[in-house]
């Protein structure tokens, strides 16, 4: 089943690095979090993570319609 997972995800790479790079220009860009290493050894996983499942969340909802689906993530 984790497999499977992965092999979703993994389809849709060119979407989530499409939408992370506008999550990280406009959202995150403007957050200036500054952490000792011992924390942020622990947070940047965590937010990846967090993020990666935005990211995939809105391939999915851009895949629901035809014009998004093609001109977003190049499928047809």
């Amino acid at each position: 089943k984790f497999d499977a997972f992965c092999g979703t995800v993994g389809g849709a790479t060119l979407g989530i690095y499409v939408v992370q790079t506008f999550l990280l220009e406009i959202l995150v860009h403007s957050l200036s979090i500054c952490l000792p290493v011992w924390k942020s050894c622990l947070v940047a996983p965590v937010l990846a993570t967090a993020e990666l499942f935005v990211c995939f969340g809105v391939v999915c909802l851009a895949r629901r319609c035809k014009m998004t689906r093609r001109l977003f993530l190049g499928e047809k």
